[in-house]
């Protein structure tokens, strides 16, 4: 199966991880930094592979604990993919260097207007310790962990509502 197919289609974290734990990070003539992982065909966008995880982390509403468990390990494995990218692109070619610093130069921009990097959404929103997102519970997910749902979500936080999903509380 060809890479870019398999992680367009991962339906969960378990899926991603197990593609991305053995994927090797590499920096293309035009800049482009890209993963190839062992038992798959072709490369895929670093990018494409953070956007992903974004995705199912904010769409996906019931996670067990062990896809908690498993998306809090993600981070870490893109961190490491975007820095051996860095230190491969230290070893390329001038020309290389330069398209890369364009194409990063032109994230830069559409951030401005309004885009949102996937690259830089993992260094600002997520930290090392684990995506966010992981911190909320639906209301059935809440109880179930840890007994009926308060009327106000603690430490002041109400409760959130996104895209007309369940309201999430955060955890005790």
């Amino acid at each position: 199966m060809n890479l870019q197919t398999a992680i367009m289609q991962a339906p969960s974290f378990s899926v991603l991880k197990q593609i991305s734990d053995d994927a090797r990070a590499d920096v293309s003539f035009s800049g482009i930094r890209y993963l190839e992982a062992p038992g798959y065909g072709g490369r895929a966008s670093i990018d494409l592979l953070a956007w992903r995880v974004t995705d199912i982390a904010v769409n996906v509403v019931n996670y067990n604990q062990e896809e908690r468990k498993v998306g809090k390990s993600i981070p870490k494995i893109l961190f490491k993919l975007y820095k051996e990218s860095n230190k491969q692109l230290t070893r390329k070619k001038i020309i290389t260097k330069i398209c890369c610093f364009f194409r990063d130069l032109l994230q830069h921009a559409k951030e401005l207007r309004g885009y949102n990097n996937p690259r830089y959404d993992w260094s600002v929103y997520l930290p090392q310790t684990g995506c966010y997102v992981f911190k909320y519970y639906s209301k059935i997910q809440y109880e179930t962990c840890f007994g009926p749902t308060p009327e106000d979500a603690p430490n002041g936080h109400p409760p959130f509502n996104k895209k007309g999903s369940a309201i999430r509380w955060e955890h005790p």
